[in-house]
């Protein structure tokens, strides 16, 4: 059985998935710079939303490289009566990193990312903490009991009336 923990991806394929990020980011400041929005305003936050994303995640999985998995506690495969087991999105863990301006304007928020992936260590060190006290990524949630089998019990059968004429 192999014990040695195996991060998730290896440090040249986070370094071309940094990269291409990088290069994306620089493409919509430029596009923002020099193109008036008019019209297209929607789709460039949209597109600023899916690179912040994307930059969290990358954030993940460096802090991923730097931390060991704490001592694994045995794990319960399936949820107790009355409960099931839910696997959680992982949007808890990406707002931790606070690297979305939620209210600042489209610049602010390209800014905000060149910053980040200039100098990514401040963001790291918080999901390496995390990490290190544990990530739970599925939990109980309460559901309807199941339901009681009901018995009914037939009433005894009536004899048989003899007929009497």
């Amino acid at each position: 059985m192999n014990t040695h923990y195996q991060p998730a991806m290896t440090r040249d394929r986070i370094d071309a998935l940094a990269a291409a990020i990088w290069a994306c980011v620089r493409r919509l400041i430029w596009l923002a710079l020099f193109y008036p929005l008019a019209g297209r305003k929607r789709a460039m936050r949209r597109q600023v939303r899916r690179f912040e994303y994307l930059v969290e995640c990358l954030l993940v999985l460096r802090a991923d490289r730097l931390v060991r998995p704490p001592p694994g506690r045995p794990r319960h495969r399936f949820a107790p009566t009355g409960f099931r087991r839910v696997q959680s999105s992982g949007r808890l863990l990406m707002r931790l990193a606070r690297i979305r301006l939620r209210r600042g304007s489209l610049l602010a928020r390209l800014v905000r990312l060149v910053r980040v992936l200039r100098a990514p260590e401040r963001y790291i060190a918080r999901f390496v903490r995390r990490m290190r006290r544990g990530v739970c990524v599925t939990h109980l949630v309460p559901v309807a009991p199941p339901a009681r089998r009901f018995t009914i019990r037939a009433a005894p059968a009536l004899p048989a009336l003899a007929d009497s004429s």
